[in-house]
């Protein structure tokens, strides 16, 4: 099975909206988290969804302040998507403190199969293509599932920051992108 990362197209819409409505129907204490942005999908409308999505490539011509942002699906040949990842192309504000440089997930009914992992080695790819040598990538210290992944790379969680959440603190994580392309140990995935 092959997969790989790709925007998203309209005729994505059936399988986004079915893994927008797992994402809210997980047990999760934060069902959107990292892709916050996906549940749109179900507030307002794929199609506002994916108007948003055009928008936030190019979204400093409008707020200068905001860093622009592509985001991708992880699909296989079947166009069955796993996870869905959001790469802002820079760091302004806010997202030098937390959030960083990639929002992610992965549809809780393809979780702890290998997913996330697969999906952050191949989001390095896209982030050396805009020029960022060290990815910030940040994570709630109760997040274990993303703090393994984030561990598998060749990076260092510099502090603990307060969360957007009260009480928690999240970690954060600069990743050597162009060390961790050619790590030995993450060919295979």
């Amino acid at each position: 099975m092959n997969l790989y990362l790709r925007e998203i197209v309209k005729e994505d819409k059936n399988e986004i909206e079915k893994m927008a409505l797992e994402f809210q129907n997980a047990n999760d204490e934060y069902p959107f988290e990292g892709v916050s942005n996906l549940k749109n999908v179900l507030t307002k409308s794929f199609e506002e969804f994916y108007d948003d999505l055009e928008v936030n490539k190019h979204i400093d011509k409008i707020y200068p302040e905001y860093a622009n942002q592509t985001t991708y699906v992880l699909v296989d040949e079947q166009n069955h998507i796993y996870g869905l990842t959001n790469l802002r192309h820079e760091l302004k504000g806010k997202l030098l403190e937390i959030g960083g440089n990639v929002g992610y997930g992965i549809r809780p009914s393809e979780r702890n199969k290998g997913y996330a992992t697969l999906q952050l080695k191949l989001l390095l790819e896209k982030i050396k293509e805009l020029g960022i040598e060290q990815a910030l990538i940040t994570c709630r210290e109760n997040n274990i599932g993303s703090k393994k992944t984030m561990e598998k790379f060749i990076g260092v969680s510099d502090t603990l920051v307060p969360s957007m959440h009260e009480g928690i603190m999240e970690y954060r994580y600069w990743i050597d992108v162009n060390k961790n392309l050619y790590k030995e140990d993450m060919k295979k995935y």
